[in-house]
């Protein structure tokens, strides 16, 4: 079973609101039973941080250092704009 024992730091979960991989329940169901923070991401496209998503960035990344989540919801990242674009071949 999955659970939240013995981590240095309380896990951070952000899920799509209708992401085409994972089920929103499933996602939140999991944040409950690792006790993590929960940040509901609006839109429904799945890899939440590689997209063009400044405040994401900015919340992982002050999670990461140390920083309270204080959000509880992010607007949508459209997908066409992705950090990584593969070259064309």
């Amino acid at each position: 079973p999955v659970a939240n024992k013995n981590l240095k730091w309380r896990p951070l979960v952000l899920q799509s609101l209708n992401d085409t991989q994972t089920v929103y329940v499933e996602g939140a169901n999991l944040a409950s039973l690792l006790h993590a923070y929960f940040v509901t991401v609006k839109g429904g496209d799945h890899g939440v941080y590689v997209q063009h998503s400044p405040q994401a960035w900015k919340l992982v990344n002050d999670y990461i250092n140390g920083k309270p989540v204080t959000k509880q919801l992010l607007p949508y990242a459209e997908v066409q704009k992705l950090i990584y674009q593969p070259k064309a071949t």
